[in-house]
C-alpha cells in the first residue's frame, strides 16, 4: 500500500522549565523522558524546551549540544541540533530501519548563561515494532484511561512512554513468576494478550495508588465532612486483579514445565527397617534384632 511508504513522522520531548530570575534562569521540571517510536514514524523528532515560567517565554541557552547512545552504550553518529522556536531545539532522528525493539538515550548538555556551569537532561527513545504498538497501547488505554493521570502537553491521560514502561514492568513480573523465563514483548504470544494488559494495569496503577496516599485527605467541620479516599478504591482493585493475574500465571506457566526424572536410593539400613516394623512385637532375627 502506498501509505505505508509514507514518512509518518512522530515527535515529543522534555521540557526544561526555567524560573525567571533576572538574567539567571534555572532548570525547574523535566515532566516526561520516556518516547516511544515506531519504524512506520519515519522519523521522530526529539525536542528540549526551555521556558520561563514566569513570562512563558522561550529561553536561549548560551550552548546546547547532544550526544545519542545506543542500548549497549555507543555513540551515534553526532547530529546537527536545529531551533524550532526561541527555547526550542530538536533534531529529526530517523527511525524506519530498526525493525526490532531498540532504546536509544539522548543525552542533552546546555549552558544556560556565562555564569552558570554544564546542565545535562537525558530521554529515552523505544522504537519497538509496530504490531506491539497495534496490539497493546489501544487496549491498555481502554482498560485504564478513565481518568486524569500523567499529562502531555497534547494529551490526557497516559503517555505512550507510561504505558511502554508498564508492558516492561508486568513482562518483568510475569516472568519473575515460577517458573523463571525470559519472554521478551516481541515473543509475547497475541492469544495471552490480555495476561499481559492485566499484569501492565497492575503496575501502572501502582503510582496512581501512592499518589492518593499522599493526595487522599478526611475533613469534617461542624457536621460537615468530606472524604476523599481513592486509595482504598484502588487498592482493593489491585488485589482482586493480583489474584486474577496470580490465577492465570499459574496455568500459563504451566507451558513452561518440562520434563523431568527423579532417581530414589535406597539405604543400606532401609530394608531391615521394613523388616522390623513389619515384625510382631518380641521377635528375635539371628538372635540379635528383636521387633518392639
Amino acid at each position: 500500500m502506498t501509505l505505508l511508504k509514507q514518512q509518518i513522522s512522530g515527535q515529543g520531548g522534555v521540557e526544561a522549565n526555567f524560573v525567571g530570575l533576572g538574567n539567571s534562569p534555572r532548570a525547574y521540571s523535566i515532566p516526561e523522558g520516556v518516547l516511544v517510536a515506531t519504524p512506520l514514524f519515519g522519523s521522530f523528532r526529539v525536542k528540549i524546551f526551555f521556558k520561563d515560567t514566569i513570562t512563558g517565554g522561550g529561553v536561549t541557552p548560551v550552548s546546547v549540544t547532544l550526544g545519542i547512545f545506543d542500548h549497549t552504550g555507543a555513540q551515534l553518529p553526532s547530529q546537527v541540533v536545529m531551533v524550532e522556536s526561541p527555547g526550542v531545539y530538536y533534531v529529526d532522528f530517523v527511525v524506519s530501519s530498526y525493525v526490532s525493539f531498540t532504546r536509544f538515550d539522548f543525552v542533552w548538555q546546555y549552558q544556560l548563561d556565562s555564569n552558570s556551569g554544564i546542565e545535562t537532561k537525558v530521554e529515552s527513545l523505544y522504537v519497538i515494532p509496530q504490531q506491539i504498538y497495534s496490539l497493546y497501547f489501544s487496549k491498555i488505554r481502554s482498560q485504564v484511561d478513565k481518568a486524569l493521570k500523567l499529562r502531555t502537553p497534547d494529551m490526557v491521560g497516559y503517555a505512550d512512554g507510561a504505558i511502554l514502561l508498564g508492558l516492561i514492568g508486568g513482562l518483568s513480573e510475569i516472568n519473575l513468576f515460577p517458573p523463571l523465563t525470559n519472554i521478551v514483548l516481541e515473543q509475547w504470544p497475541p492469544t495471552m494478550s490480555q495476561l499481559l494488559i492485566n499484569s501492565a494495569t497492575i503496575v501502572m496503577l501502582y503510582s496512581q495508588y501512592l499518589f492518593s496516599v499522599d493526595t487522599d485527605q478526611s475533613y469534617n467541620d461542624q457536621g460537615f465532612s468530606l472524604n476523599v479516599d481513592h486509595g482504598q478504591k484502588i487498592s482493593s482493585f489491585l488485589s482482586t486483579l493480583v489474584a486474577q493475574v496470580e490465577k492465570d500465571l499459574g496455568r500459563f506457566k504451566m507451558n513452561y514445565f518440562t520434563a523431568s526424572r527423579v532417581q530414589v536410593q535406597l539405604l543400606p539400613y532401609y530394608p531391615l527397617t521394613l523388616l522390623l516394623n513389619a515384625a510382631t512385637p518380641g521377635s528375635i532375627f539371628r538372635e540379635i534384632f528383636t521387633a518392639m
